[in-house]
């Protein structure tokens, strides 16, 4: 919900805006949907911005452009997208996020350096990917660590393992933030933690939001800052809750696993009604 507040020195677009973080579209290898459909899926859900993530994976100069290009365009009054990439590096992946271009000329640590000194968001998504494991170089250039990613750890906990990596690390740099992405490829990917901030629909406004930290994030079963600090319930919550659907993710993506080596189908339907509720 967009309003607008009456100020004595005229009127302030500022207002309480929501969206998604981690997004891929056909300009990604393995994105299913269009940026017109995002924002379309987007705006019913009654969001205002996507922060898009396009892996680098099989991309030129040319489809990078291309990428950014579609974000500038199909972003208007009521919808922004704020361009980004997804990079491998050594066993993980980095989010440079708020950028149009990537050089992929460069060695992945050298992108993510000048990527950042271009004005980048840098985030290390999905931590449990690589065992939780982030070396010196990297953690210097991070901005924030994906606590929470939907795709992995479910749409309504965050992964206990990643807020204890951001609660060690944040003791050495202050500045770093928490950071809750949806991974989304398909449909069933929607309805996972939305962020949430005071700022104009813009995207200078909401990238300056996203890197000082002023944004909440939010789910059905939990709402978090952008620096947590989980104690009590919450916290026992995210242990057992949160474990009991990362659990469930994973044997879940183990049979199937199992299920496609030997030639076993399950209908669609079946399929899409586990992963929205997962």
């Amino acid at each position: 919900m967009r309003l607008r507040v009456n100020c004595l020195d005229g009127e302030s677009t500022m207002s309480l805006i929501r969206g998604y973080i981690h997004l891929h579209s056909r300009h990604s290898y393995d994105g299913k949907f269009t940026l017109a459909e995002i924002k379309q899926k987007c705006l019913e859900l009654d969001l205002n911005f996507a922060v898009m993530t396009e892996h680098t994976d099989k991309m030129n100069e040319e489809d990078v452009n291309r990428a950014s290009k579609d974000c500038t365009v199909s972003s208007d009054a009521e919808f922004v997208f704020i361009p980004g990439f997804e990079l491998p590096y050594k066993n993980c992946h980095i989010l440079l996020i708020g950028i149009l271009n990537v050089d992929l000329n460069l060695t992945p640590i050298e992108t993510i350096r000048a990527a950042k000194n271009r004005g980048a968001w840098i985030v290390l998504a999905h931590p449990h990917r690589n065992k939780f494991k982030v070396d010196a170089e990297l953690m210097e250039l991070l901005d924030g660590i994906e606590v929470w990613n939907q795709q992995y750890d479910g749409k309504y906990y965050p992964r206990f393992k990643s807020i204890k990596l951001f609660e060690k690390n944040i003791k050495k740099r202050q500045s770093l933030l928490a950071v809750a992405g949806l991974d989304m490829h398909r449909a069933s990917h929607f309805g996972g933690p939305t962020v949430e901030m005071n700022a104009e629909l813009t995207l200078e406004s909401i990238l300056e939001n996203l890197k000082q930290g002023k944004y909440e994030i939010r789910s059905s079963g939990i709402s978090l800052t952008s620096r947590p600090k989980l104690t009590g319930i919450k916290r026992l919550m995210v242990i057992f809750v949160g474990g009991f659907s990362c659990a469930a993710i994973f044997f879940a993506k183990k049979i199937n696993k199992w299920m496609h080596e030997h030639n076993i189908t399950v209908h669609w339907k079946l399929k899409e009604i586990i992963r929205r509720w997962l």
